[in-house]
């Protein structure tokens, strides 16, 4: 999906997924745990909940939280949401009732979807805001429902690319936590710069996803970098080093999202020396500093390079939400901010891009 050996800028990720579907609707798209998708099923599963979110009169200027740890569900919910024309915001289903509150209050959401097992705690707080309440679990209901409706992969809506896409928050962990507005085109050409720095190799990829689905990092090189390469998402539910290194074994996994921490325990597992890991051909570290220890260690144990990349929502100018700060029930409150880009901030992008560049070199001739 090149254009004069550049990548194709596609209007959002919703057209990627739509053009995934439309050029491999058989090809094998997200696995996870017990659930299977091809391309065309799930195109189908995401127009299936825009669809749902239209007949409930949410769209365009609305908000769709998701509360979700990783699945095939939460994987469908980002694409539908978009898809509807809503905006969807990811937060932390780990997040307790004080965290999540002024978060809430900021956003506003139309609906809230969200796993089963934090009804409990977040009804509560759905009542305060007024929010639909979409619960999906194995308790409840699957948004992997449609995929016995194939043709509603042909009804998938296309957002306006100049719409709000994503309300990406913030930790809070050095303060108020900061939401950040993202357009479609933006989130769109973030993608294709991605691409052109580290290209991947169109239906010949498996990619496995270990960090959280509700994280920017694990979205923007897992979600829509599989999407964007038609290749296989191998989701893990639940990160554990053994069955991690099972799941790229087993599915010949050739790009691995990580991170430093996941990186170290999966060399420090017992299973590390006899796993075959040939298949590898390069893996992403980001969330935090890779430490040169590390990587050169991974590197020469498994021959796979290490881009090592850091993914951020970068806001522009700062204007703080009021009626978050007028709200907040904790020490974290919460602000939208747009920061202007320093010239030394570019220049430590500009740095990083070619530090990854090199790193990237070997891995197009690296291994099937």
């Amino acid at each position: 999906m090149t254009r004069g050996g550049l990548p194709t800028v596609w209007p959002t990720v919703v057209h990627v997924l739509d053009a995934a579907a439309r050029a491999r609707p058989d090809a094998p798209a997200l696995v996870c745990d017990g659930d299977a998708l091809t391309y065309r099923e799930y195109a189908a599963c995401a127009a299936g909940l825009a669809h749902e979110l239209h007949a409930d009169g949410i769209g365009a200027g609305a908000r769709v939280v998701l509360l979700m740890g990783n699945s095939a569900d939460i994987a469908i919910a980002t694409f539908g949401v978009q898809a509807a024309g809503a905006q969807v915001v990811p937060l932390n289903p780990g997040y307790t009732a004080r965290e999540l509150g002024p978060m809430l209050d900021d956003a506003a959401p139309a609906a809230v979807v969200f796993d089963s097992a934090i009804a409990s705690t977040l009804r509560p707080l759905l009542e305060s805001i007024g929010a639909r309440p979409i619960e999906v679990g194995p308790t409840a209901r699957r948004l992997t429902t449609w995929r016995d409706r194939p043709e509603l992969a042909d009804q998938l809506p296309l957002p306006d690319p100049d719409s709000l896409s994503t309300l990406q928050y913030t930790g809070g962990t050095t303060g108020r936590a900061k939401g950040v507005d993202l357009t479609h085109r933006a989130v769109a050409v973030n993608v294709a710069q991605r691409e052109a720095l580290l290209p991947t190799a169109i239906d010949d990829e498996r990619v496995l996803a270990i960090t959280p689905l509700f994280h920017v990092y694990a979205v923007s090189m897992g979600l829509y970098l599989a999407a964007n390469c038609r290749a296989t998402l191998v989701v893990v539910a639940r990160y554990r080093p053994e069955a991690v290194l099972e799941a790229i074994s087993r599915h010949r996994i050739t790009l691995l999202g990580a991170s430093p921490t996941i990186l170290v325990g999966l060399m420090g597992s017992e299973a590390f020396g006899s796993t075959d890991l040939g298949s590898l051909r390069l893996c992403f570290s980001g969330s935090s500093a890779l430490p040169e220890e590390t990587l050169r260690r991974w590197e020469a144990t498994t021959g796979c390079p290490v881009a090592r990349a850091t993914v951020r929502a970068k806001p522009g100018r700062c204007s703080r939400s009021t009626r978050a700060t007028a709200s907040a029930r904790s020490d974290r409150s919460v602000s939208r901010c747009r920061r202007p880009r320093s010239r030394s901030s570019m220049s430590n992008r500009v740095r990083a891009r070619c530090r990854l560049a090199r790193s990237v070199r070997s891995a197009r001739g690296g291994r099937k």
